[in-house]
């Protein structure tokens, strides 16, 4: 079986837009367990979304060297222009 990593981008990136009317992006109706991939794969694809400019409002905890990343902090998690454009495109 092969993950559509394209897809679970698309999932997140469209759960934050349908949300920018509220005050809080609530994660739960697009993270990990309601898209159904695994946590680390969630957590890489939105760490690659927000070095793509597609998202803004994460960061990765630090780690020492040959250990697994931190944990994932989010504050003020929002869809950028670019995410937007993302969305357009698909």
């Amino acid at each position: 079986m092969t993950t559509d990593n394209f897809m679970i981008i698309k999932t997140i990136l469209e759960g934050i837009d349908s949300q920018m009317d509220g005050d809080v992006i609530c994660r739960d109706a697009f993270d990990y367990r309601a898209i159904g991939c695994s946590e680390n794969r969630w957590n890489r694809l939105v760490e690659i979304m927000h070095e793509d400019g597609l998202i803004r409002g994460f960061s990765v905890g630090s780690s020492s060297i040959g250990a697994p990343a931190g944990k994932p902090r989010f504050e003020n998690f929002r869809i950028t222009l670019a995410g937007l454009r993302y969305l357009r495109e698909q």
